[in-house]
Order: C-alpha cells, then sequence, then structure tokens
C-alpha cells in the first residue's frame, strides 16, 4: 500500500499533558498564544538570555554567566513547577532557577547522580518527571521531577544502536524520540517503558548528518538539525518518510522551535544568530536574533495563565457599612504573580479601587462603601505581569440592604449642639451632643468615622472636634483652627479611602485630611463652588455638594474631584445631604426649618422627611445616618454534659463592634421555648 507524502495535520487526539509540555520544554507554542518571551541558552557564556518573543530584541541576561556554577550550558527547560532548569554540560549537572527572575535556586542534579556525563538535552515527560541526555555514556537518565532523585536509566546505554544521545523531544504520540549525533540517526523508545522502538530516521537517511535539534512541527512531521550539513530536515510524523530539506545554510544549527507565529527558529551555533524562517515554505525571513554567542537550545516560553477568585467580608451588607473586597490571584506554578487589580461595579471602575497592588500572597484588598440598596455586579480584574496573563474573576453579586439606624444625627447651629431623631420615623430622640459641649461653636457638618465616633464641624473656630459615637461625649479637636487653610468649615464626609474631606465655606474648596491622624493632604476640590455647604460620597463613588450659593446639588468625579453635572436644583438654601438606608437623598433646607428627602437616583423631590419645627428645629445645617452596631452572641455552660437535677448556669456575651458595651436583655430557649426563669435576663456591664 503507498504511503502519501501529504504532510499530516496536527489534529490527532493528543492529551492536554502531553501537548503542555511540549510546549513548555521543547518551545512549541500554537498560534497566536502569548509568549512571555524567548530564552536561550548560551554555551560559551554560560548563560540564558531573554528576548522579545515578537521582535527579537534584547531584554536581559536571564540567567547570568556561571551563575550558580552554570558551566557549558546546553538544554534548557521550564518545569511544571514554572522554574528554569538548565544543563550545565562541563561539571555534570543540572540547575535550577526561577522562572521569573532568573535568580539561582539550587543545584536540582549534582555532579555523578545519575550517571550523567556530559549532559545536553533535556525534557519533562508526560509524567512530570525530567529527562536528561548523557551524551558520553549514550543513555536517557530519569529523575523525579519535584525532588531531582534518580530514577535510573530511561534508556540504557547505546540501546537501539544510541551514540553521542543530543536532543530528545516527547512526541505528540507519548513516545521519547532522541537524536543519536554520533550514529546520524533519529531514534525513538516507548514514552512509559523506554524500551526501543528502532530508528525513526535511519542513519544518514535524507543526508542526515550529526543531528543536534528535534521538534515536532503544527503539521505533525519531524524537524531535525542536521549539524554538519547546516540543514534543517523534514520527515513524515508517522510514516517516516524524508519529506526533503526545509531549510539550508544555517550554519552548524542546534535547537530549533516554532514560534508564537508558526514559523520555524533555529539556533545557529556557529554564526552566532537565530535565525527565522517561513513556517510553511521553508523560506528565509532573516535573523531574528542578530548577535548571540554560540546559542544552542532555547524555549519560546508561554505567559503562566492566571484566574482571580474575589470575595467580600460581608454580603449581604447595608448601605453605608464599608466593605472590604479581597481579589485572590491564582496559578499552577511555584512562583507568585506581580501587577495590580482592579474592582469594578458594574464594569465601572469603583473609585479608590484602581490598580491596587497585589501583596505576597498574590492577593488584593480593597475598602469601599455603597450608599444605596440592590444588587452589585462585582468583578476584579487582575492586570497580569512581564510573566504572568491577565484574567477576571467571575461576576460577584454583592446585595446591599437597607441599614438599620441607630438614629438620625442633626446638627443645630444656633445653639451650637446635635440632636438625635427616629431613623425611621423623624420623631426626636435626644439632645445627642449638648450645647458648647468641647467648645463647639456653630457646629455644621457631621460624620460618623470608621472608628464609629461622631465628628463635627466647629464653623466658628474653624475646627473639626470628635465626640464619643455612643454617649456624645467630647474626645479630641480632630483637626485644629485653621489647619490646612481651613476657614469657616461647614461641611465633612470620610471617603473610600478612609480620608476627611472638607468644605471650606469662606475660600469655597475641599480640603482633605488623614482618617486616621487629622494630618493634612491637600486641597481636593479648588474650583466651580459657590459657598460649598454640604458634601457626601455616592454609591457611584462621585461627590455630591450642596452649592448653597446656587440652591443646588452638584455631582463631582470622586477619584479626581473634576466637575460632573448639577444633581438636584430648586432647595431653599441647602445646607447637607446625605444618601439614607432606603438609598434617597435626604437634605436640610436651613430656612425651611426641614428636611427634604429627593429620589437618590434622578434627584426628583419625594416630599419632607422631617417637618418644619420639630423637636425645636430651628436653622438645620447637617445630618448624618447612623447604623446600629452588629452583635453576635456566644453561649456557654457551666457543665457538659450535666446529670438529671443538676444545676446549670447559661452564659450568654454579647460581642459588639462599638466603642461602648451594649445595654438589653437575653433570653434563653430550650428547643425554641423559653427556658422557665430565664426570659429577659438583663445584660451586666461586661454584657
Amino acid at each position: 500500500m503507498a504511503i502519501s507524502n501529504t504532510p499530516l495535520k496536527f489534529v490527532r487526539a493528543l492529551s492536554f499533558a502531553v501537548l503542555a509540555l511540549l510546549w513548555l520544554n521543547q518551545g512549541l507554542v500554537w498560534a497566536g498564544a502569548p509568549s512571555r518571551g524567548l530564552f536561550v541558552s548560551t554555551t560559551t557564556n554560560s548563560s540564558v538570555r531573554r528576548f522579545d518573543a515578537s521582535t527579537g530584541t534584547y531584554v536581559v541576561d536571564f540567567v547570568s554567566s556561571g551563575s550558580g556554577g552554570l558551566a557549558g550550558s546546553y538544554g534548557i527547560a521550564f518545569g511544571p513547577d514554572g522554574n528554569l532548569y538548565v544543563t550545565s554540560s562541563a561539571n555534570n549537572s543540572v540547575l535550577r532557577y526561577n522562572g521569573a527572575t532568573g535568580t539561582f535556586i539550587d543545584i536540582f542534579i549534582a555532579s555523578g547522580v545519575g550517571g550523567v556525563s556530559n549532559p545536553i538535552g533535556l525534557a519533562f515527560g508526560p509524567d512530570n518527571n525530567l529527562y536528561v541526555a548523557s551524551y558520553n555514556n549514550s543513555k536517557i537518565a530519569r529523575f523525579n521531577g519535584a525532588t531531582g532523585a534518580s530514577m535510573g536509566d530511561f534508556v540504557p546505554s547505546a540501546s537501539g544502536g544510541l551514540s553521542g544521545t543530543y536532543g530528545i523531544v516527547f512526541g505528540p504520540d507519548g513516545n521519547l524520540y532522541v537524536s543519536s549525533y554520533n550514529s546520524h540517526q533519529v531514534l525513538y523508545y516507548n514514552g512509559s517503558t523506554g524500551a526501543s522502538l528502532g530508528a525513526f530516521v535511519a542513519s544518514g537517511y535524507g543526508g542526515l548528518a550529526s543531528p543536534t535539534g528535534i521538534t515536532f512541527g503544527p503539521d505533525g512531521n519531524l524537524y531535525v538539525s542536521s549539524y554538519a550539513a547546516g540543514t534543517i530536515l523534514r520527515y513524515h510524523g508517522s510514516a517516516r518518510t524524508f519529506l526533503g530539506t526545509f531549510t539550508g545554510g544555517v550554519g552548524n544549527p542546534i535547537g530549533l522551535a516554532f514560534g508564537p507565529d508558526d514559523h520555524l527558529y533555529v539556533a545557529s551555533y556557529s554564526s552566532n544568530r537565530i535565525a527565522r524562517v517561513n513556517g510553511t515554505t521553508g523560506a528565509s525571513m532573516g535573523d531574528f536574533v542578530s548577535s548571540v554567542a554560540q546559542p544552542s537550545f532555547f524555549v519560546f516560553a508561554p505567559m503562566f495563565s492566571t484566574t482571580t477568585a474575589l470575595a467580600s467580608s460581608a454580603n449581604p451588607a447595608s448601605v453605608g457599612q464599608p466593605v472590604t473586597l479581597t481579589a485572590t490571584v491564582n496559578d499552577s506554578v511555584a512562583i507568585t504573580p506581580t501587577g495590580s487589580v482592579t474592582f469594578k461595579n458594574g464594569g465601572v471602575d469603583i473609585a479608590g479601587c484602581i490598580s491596587v497592588a497585589i501583596n505576597g500572597s498574590a492577593q488584593a484588598n480593597c475598602s469601599t462603601t455603597l450608599f444605596s440598596t440592590g444588587a452589585r455586579s462585582i468583578t476584579a480584574v487582575y492586570s497580569g505581569d512581564t510573566n504572568f496573563s491577565t484574567s477576571t474573576s467571575s461576576t460577584f453579586t454583592l446585595n446591599v440592604n437597607p441599614a438599620t439606624t441607630r438614629g438620625l444625627f442633626l446638627s443645630s447651629a444656633i445653639n451650637s449642639m446635635v440632636n438625635r431623631y427616629d431613623g425611621a420615623t423623624g420623631a426626636f430622640i435626644n439632645n445627642f451632643v449638648s450645647a458648647s459641649s468641647g467648645g463647639l461653636n456653630g457646629s455644621h457638618g457631621l460624620a460618623i468615622g470608621p472608628d464609629g465616633n461622631l465628628y463635627v464641624a466647629s464653623r466658628a473656630n474653624h475646627s473639626v472636634l470628635r465626640y464619643d459615637g455612643a454617649t456624645g461625649a467630647f474626645l479630641s479637636t480632630f483637626v485644629a483652627t485653621g489647619y490646612g487653610g481651613l476657614n469657616n468649615p461647614i461641611a465633612l464626609v470620610f471617603g473610600a479611602d478612609g480620608n476627611l474631606y472638607v468644605a471650606s465655606l469662606n475660600n469655597s474648596m475641599i480640603l482633605r485630611y488623614n482618617g486616621t491622624t487629622g494630618a493634612f493632604i491637600n486641597a481636593f476640590i479648588t474650583s466651580g463652588l459657590t459657598s460649598p455647604t454640604g458634601l457626601r460620597f455616592g454609591g457611584d463613588g462621585n461627590l455630591y455638594v450642596a452649592n448653597y450659593g446656587t440652591s443646588s446639588v452638584l455631582r463631582f468625579n470622586g477619584t479626581t474631584g473634576a466637575f460632573m453635572d448639577i444633581f438636584a436644583s430648586g432647595i431653599t438654601e441647602p445646607i447637607d445631604l446625605v444618601f439614607g438606608p432606603d438609598g434617597h437623598l435626604y437634605v436640610s433646607s436651613y430656612s425651611g426649618n426641614r428636611v427634604a428627602r429627593f429620589n437618590g437616583t434622578t434627584g426628583a423631590s419625594l416630599g419632607d422627611f422631617v417637618s418644619a419645627g420639630s423637636g425645636g428645629l430651628s436653622g438645620p445645617t447637617f445630618l448624618t445616618f447612623a447604623s446600629v452596631y452588629p452583635t453576635a452572641i456566644n453561649l456557654s455552660t457551666s457543665a457538659t454534659p450535666a446529670l438529671a437535677g443538676q444545676t446549670i448556669t447559661f452564659t450568654a456575651t454579647v460581642n459588639a463592634s462599638a466603642p461602648i458595651s451594649p445595654t438589653g436583655t437575653i433570653t434563653f430557649k430550650d428547643g425554641g421555648v423559653d427556658i422557665s426563669g430565664c426570659v429577659n435576663v438583663a445584660l451586666n456591664g461586661a454584657a
């Protein structure tokens, strides 16, 4: 039966493991696959050089000359752990280097181990073990791919006529192909047992003389460097017939590989270059790398793939609750990615969560606060780096529920105090900060800080004061008089970055201060304002400003401070604004002695929330909703197991993330039924 010489298409059923190893070890890449570089072993310099995989431009000496004792570098392969393995022929060893940085790690196979003598080629097999061509004793030694421990000879010395073991490659069929330099042939062996399968290319067939590098092409055929003849020969990938000289005129070719563009690249040892030839016709395309000292083997290294996982510190979360988003970048190698992650809400970058650097645990964290209810589609996008590919997490649905509040806190400027009202009904509760407490003079802007305390703008003395968030007791002066150019402070808000933003009325600016220390950072908005009075960050991450001079609410970019639009207008002397638990916008009307409510998305009026004069309200200025502190209960017993008739004491401990101890009662239940004598037990001072 006649056998066609038509090249086989590379469509046979290949195991993914075999393809992956071909990709990493022999330089094979799929067309269009992103590559992180061309890595070339330079024998005389005993180094590995990195070149741009698209242009051939020199990048860096990835492994510096002699690093770790490297002497006479030949074979090169990236292992399953992502690190680089190089044969050191002069000292009969294999060295390992960090696959991302090129830093020497260790001597993976020490001199003499496994009887290796003058190692040339090497490859990781489908079993993830390392196979090394031992030239002087014409054998293939096998080593544990994780530990480097000898596993004996995979191909015994001179098996099948092997003489001068040089290049090795696992083929598409899983078998091991070996160039026999001295006998001018290519032999192949069972990929599982190492048993000889005979000559794949007979001695001298097609003019083969001193074969070195071998590789399978995208067409499934075998390409062989004929060192003595200066040619690349092609053989049918299964029929073993000679298909002709693919290209010639290459001085002493050794390594060869198909690149990301499906063209063939050849290391010319004697002419110190990497040549490129058309992957279909074999026509010369010139030098890809024009100068590299005595290159032997090389590999196009693909980008390490990644996946990104996304999690949230709370889901569901409440309106106004700070939420920490955590992105974890996962990979399959023993190298940690670098780069950054950008978090997105509905495909839009979240302010303060852009290009967040990942840490040594390959994680990026970002805190944000959402100010309206609903489901949020959150994603995390990893930027990638020079070694790792970019990836995007699956969409994480973050549900934001209305917040349960401790009340509506309202600043009363005329009597320099802060009142508290019911957060659901608007009914008056008490005077939370008493008149002039801590030197308060002309109370205006209010904000609950990340520490749970209440911050108040003291307008008349150009400062910001801090009060206990549970009791209203004075704590300290947070921003001193006039600090950072503060002149007549009237509004303040904490941003997603944790810093404090203050509206400075007399110079119409928004100033920014460190949210922990009160240190001045910068002037965030310096133009476009006319008597700014209130400011809040919205659920879209932008900054909303009550502009007293124009009776409107203006919106500014929350990252840059640039003006965006007029969000609401027609408000009589607006002072402050806040997004409530329902996601709507609440605005205090100074001359109307009331609190108006507007649609948080459209700005449409929803009427009055606090009617004129309620609770003695006069000249209302600043307001904020304060969330109820969350609690958790730990339950313990004085005895377990207990005996029938034995007296047992149950202890319930209420834990709260708050600066004060909770009050109230506990009811103990057995199977959902109240335990007699254990109903509404008052908490003690230790909660």
